[in-house]
């Protein structure tokens, strides 16, 4: 459940990175608020990665900021929840492992 959620906010988070009225801090800090009200999962929890990458023949991207982006782009963002954060009795062998969702767009 909670990796279906992690990917869902990764999801929601390029949907609005590819409509070019969002930054990378926006976007992660939308992120973080979906995490907190879907699964109550603190933002310090959670690592919100963004990456662009430029099309062929497309500049490079200005500091990585979606806000940055040209037609084609395109943006990544990856999230990661520890998962002894989300779980009520975590394994020892899990204690290091992450819930990770991530999804890709081309910017428009």
């Amino acid at each position: 459940m909670v990796g279906q959620l992690v990917t869902n906010a990764a999801r929601e988070a390029v949907r609005q990175g590819v409509t070019g009225d969002y930054t990378n801090a926006q976007i992660t800090a939308d992120v973080k608020a979906f995490l907190l009200q879907s699964a109550k999962i603190q933002g310090s929890d959670a690592t919100v990665t963004i990456t662009v990458t430029p099309a062929a023949g497309n500049p490079p991207v200005a500091g990585n900021e979606v806000s940055n982006c040209t037609s084609k782009d395109l943006i990544t963002v990856k999230v990661l929840v520890p998962f002894s954060k989300v779980s009520l009795i975590p394994p020892s062998y899990l204690k290091t492992t992450n819930i990770s969702g991530q999804a890709a767009m081309r910017f428009e």
